[in-house]
């Protein structure tokens, strides 16, 4: 499976316009192993008043923390690398 679009897949899962969701995306081609695609998402920026989301404590909520309110979207961080495994 690849995951080349994780935020535009993050957006249309959790459909929520007052979450400022970050993912792991796609790193520019340095690589060509799909398996270690990422770029940091700790670089916040501006949220227009919207929490953000990330999957490090860099966000007003974490991942880990969504997942606790919306199990639903448990197997998307996971398969994402948005929330610890095991």
């Amino acid at each position: 499976m690849t995951h080349l679009h994780a935020l535009a897949e993050a957006i249309a899962l959790v459909d929520d316009e007052t979450l400022d969701l970050r993912t792991l995306e796609p790193a520019s081609p340095a690589s060509t192993d799909e398996d270690f695609y990422a770029d940091d998402p700790a670089a916040l920026g501006l949220t227009n008043g919207r929490w953000s989301v990330t999957p490090t404590s860099a966000g007003e909520v974490s991942w880990v923390e969504l997942v606790r309110e919306r199990p639903e979207f448990a197997e998307f961080a996971g398969d994402h690398w948005l929330v610890p495994l095991g």
